[in-house]
């Protein structure tokens, strides 16, 4: 409505010019919905390492969006570790893995336990734990039919799925430091860090992944201003 009104008011007199621009305003916002669902199924299809995002691609997407709803999740740190699944044999060379087109239950679980780092509670127990393990079933299932080159896979999930973002918890010992101690020190590293957040080392950097790849710590969980986007 308000490009509409802002055409109208644009002082065009006459009303063929006006209509052209009506038209093609009508064709931009008729065009919007299918290419942001094109756009938006082409990320869910990397962030999972996906060969094509089909039924089954988005019923995965859509159960996994439903189980980290439902799990006290760190979702950045969760899509990370995707990446880390199914990784069972070097991947050197070019010849590909022979892969099962089945886990087996205890391989399903030890799966589970790679994503402990995304889970705030730790690994899901119960019933929780089951509906997680159904997924991861179903996960596996997609990828070995696909039968994807895993180097080509994991490279393209890592690229999707940053490893470090900047969390308020983060700035807050930044800028606190700073500011108290005139100490710029952690200013310096996460601008270092997150010039290039997908990459797994960074120079310069010590430790990286022990102290920025983690859940919002506990004293930042409930500080007002802090614990939201943390």
């Amino acid at each position: 409505h308000a490009f509409r009104a802002a055409i109208e008011a644009s002082g065009i007199e006459d009303e063929g010019e006006l209509q052209k621009y009506r038209d093609r305003l009508e064709e931009i916002v008729a065009g919007f919905g299918p290419e942001f669902r094109r756009r938006f199924n082409e990320n869910c299809r990397r962030k999972l390492g996906l060969a094509s995002f089909d039924n089954e691609g988005e019923s995965l997407w859509q159960g996994l969006e439903s189980l980290m709803s439902a799990s006290k999740v760190d979702f950045t740190i969760m899509f990370r570790l995707l990446s880390h699944m199914f990784q069972t044999q070097e991947l050197e060379g070019d010849t590909l893995p022979e892969v099962a087109p089945a886990l087996s239950e205890e391989e399903a679980e030890n799966e589970l336990a790679r994503l402990d780092r995304a889970f705030y509670d730790g690994v899901p127990e119960g019933d929780e734990a089951k509906a997680w393990i159904s997924w991861i079933h179903r996960y596996y299932r997609k990828i070995a039919q696909e039968s994807r080159d895993p180097k080509e896979r994991i490279a393209e999930m890592n690229q999707a799925n940053p490893k470090y973002i900047l969390r308020n918890w983060m700035t807050t010992l930044a800028y606190t430091k700073a500011t108290k101690d005139h100490d710029y020190s952690l200013v310096s590293e996460l601008y270092h860090l997150l010039q290039n957040p997908y990459d797994e080392s960074h120079s310069g950097v010590s430790d990286p992944e022990e102290r920025w790849f983690l859940r919002t710590p506990e004293w930042a969980q409930n500080m007002p201003g802090v614990s939201f986007m943390s």
